[in-house]
């Protein structure tokens, strides 16, 4: 598959929300994942959907990554240290990132309900917030 065409408006919004689609998905997933307890996995899925959500809008700068590092600190230089997102996302893609690691890597899982719980109020708000920087920018 070849590589899309950012300069062209419509395929970038295409890129857009094939992003965030994917991002609203892992946070269904995470719910899924939740309600039968596997809180560890459900947290990765919610740094997902974060991820996925700052893919889409590092796009409307025509910057995209292939490495996790390379998306979080092009958003927080791009999104966050220029204002245009809160300096407290920085601190949510931080934890959701750990949780990740430990959900992923982690042998033995200290990922409990609760902290699962705030980690999906926090997604979802970041999520929400991407969405709505988007719409304002007519992005989607």
């Amino acid at each position: 598959m070849s590589e899309p065409d950012l300069n062209d408006r419509e395929e970038l919004e295409n890129q857009i929300k094939l992003f965030m689609d994917k991002a609203e998905r892992s946070i269904t997933a995470s719910k899924q994942l939740m309600e039968s307890e596997h809180f560890d996995f459900a947290s990765s899925r919610l740094y997902y959907g974060v991820f996925y959500a700052m893919e889409a809008v590092l796009l409307t700068k025509n910057i995209s990554s292939s490495r996790h590092s390379g998306v979080i600190s092009e958003f927080n230089l791009h999104f966050v240290k220029s204002g245009i997102f809160p300096k407290n996302f920085s601190k949510i893609i931080g934890r959701l990132f750990r949780e990740r690691q430990a959900g992923d890597y982690g042998i033995y899982s200290d990922v409990d309900e609760g902290e699962t719980n705030k980690n999906l109020e926090l997604a979802e708000n970041f999520i929400k917030k991407i969405k709505e920087y988007l719409s304002k920018e007519r992005y989607l």
